[in-house]
C-alpha cells in the first residue's frame, strides 16, 4: 500500500502527519518506508523521527515500483503538483489532501481535488484530511461545504495533546488499511 500526503501550505505538519501515519501503520504491519520531499524536510527541522525519512528519489516510479505488494510506503509532498507528485499519486492506493480552514489552504485543496478528478482518480482514492488549528476551532462542516466532500479524517494540530493527535492518526491509519 502506498499513501501520498499532499498539502500546499502546511509544510511542517505534512512531514509530521506522514511520520505519525507511518508509525501507526507500522503497528499494524511491517515498518513502512517514509519518503518526504526536500521542502517538507527543511521545514520539519527539529522534528524527531522514529522512522527515518528518506529523501524522495529522482525516479519515484522506479523506487516505488520495486515495492512488494505487502510493502507499505508513506510519501509527503508540499507545494505545487509536479511530475514526481503526479507519478506518486498514480502509484498510490490513497491520496490524502491535507487542509485547514484558511481560505488559501481550502483553495489549494480545491485545485488539487479538481486536478485529481480531471486526471481520472476516483473520489474514494483522493481523500480530505482536515488539520485542526492550535485552538481546535475549525468548523468541519464549513470545510466540507467549501470542498464539496466529506472529511475522511480530522487530525489535531501540532500543539494539541500528543495522545489526542496519536489517537486521531491511529484511527486514520486504521481507516486507510480497512479501505484498501
Amino acid at each position: 500500500m502506498i499513501v501520498s500526503l499532499f498539502a500546499d501550505r502546511r509544510t511542517p505538519d505534512v512531514a509530521a502527519v506522514a511520520h505519525d501515519l507511518a508509525v501507526a501503520l507500522a503497528s499494524q504491519e511491517a515498518t513502512p518506508a517514509l519518503y518526504i520531499d526536500t521542502v517538507a524536510t527543511r521545514a520539519a527541522k527539529g522534528l524527531r523521527f522514529s522512522i527515518e525519512p528518506r529523501p524522495l528519489p529522482a525516479s519515484v516510479h522506479a523506487t516505488l515500483g520495486q515495492l512488494r505488494p505487502t510493502d507499505h510506503a508513506v510519501l509527503a509532498f508540499v507545494g505545487s503538483v509536479t511530475e514526481p507528485v503526479i507519478t506518486a499519486f498514480d502509484l498510490s492506493t490513497r491520496i490524502l489532501v491535507l487542509t485547514d480552514s484558511t481560505v488559501q489552504s481550502l483553495r489549494a485543496a480545491q485545485r488539487t481535488f479538481k486536478l485529481c478528478r480531471d486526471i481520472g482518480y476516483t473520489p474514494g482514492r483522493v481523500l480530505a484530511v482536515v488539520l485542526l488549528e492550535d485552538a481546535g476551532l475549525v468548523d468541519v462542516d464549513a470545510v466540507r461545504t467549501a470542498l464539496k466532500r466529506e472529511a475522511f479524517s480530522v487530525v489535531p494540530g501540532p500543539n494539541a495533546p500528543a495522545d489526542a493527535r496519536r489517537a486521531a492518526i491511529a484511527e486514520l491509519a486504521d481507516r486507510i488499511a480497512r479501505a484498501t
